[in-house]
């Protein structure tokens, strides 16, 4: 699966066993003075979520411009998570679960990985690398973070400048 968002997204992907069927959700998160101006805003944001057979590519249309803190929070469960591909111009990547090979790259935000198997190649400009409880070969550069590992099994080749 290919997960592609260029416009300041969290992005989760989480193993499903249990889902019949990949599912995903948008969670819009907007700023304002007031709570009836953030309720106008939310109801001006266009998101759009182009789900193809392999592929996930999600981005959000703010009116005006995009202010401050608003972002989009991406959740993506799929019943077999076998593999991911992730990129983020502006957000965080998490992974739990995966158990083929994780590709994460964000420009700026924290990756994580959490009980994945399959390896990975992982790069933030800005943030930190994460893995918890993971194995297999594990290739990654922060630019501007700190690098944690808890629990991993297999060869880790992590920079962090």
């Amino acid at each position: 699966m290919r997960i592609w968002e260029p416009s300041g997204t969290a992005v989760q992907v989480i193993d499903a066993p249990e889902a019949s069927r990949a599912a995903t959700v948008a969670l819009v998160h907007v700023e304002a003075a007031t709570e009836e101006l953030a309720r106008a805003r939310l109801e001006r944001v266009e998101v759009s979520i182009d789900r193809g057979a392999e592929s996930v590519a999600v981005e959000a249309d703010w009116p005006g411009a995009r202010r401050g803190n608003e972002r989009v929070s991406l959740q993506v469960l799929v019943p077999a998570l076998d593999g991911v591909r992730l990129r983020a111009g502006n957000g965080s990547l998490e992974v739990r679960g995966a158990a083929g090979p994780v590709v994460g790259e964000t420009g700026n935000g924290r990756v994580l990985l959490e009980g994945c198997a399959g390896g990975a190649r992982l790069a933030t400009g800005n943030g930190s690398i994460e893995l918890v409880r993971t194995s297999g070969e594990v290739v990654g550069a922060t630019f501007n973070g700190p690098v944690q590992v808890v629990d991993h099994a297999g060869a880790l080749d992590l920079e962090s400048s």
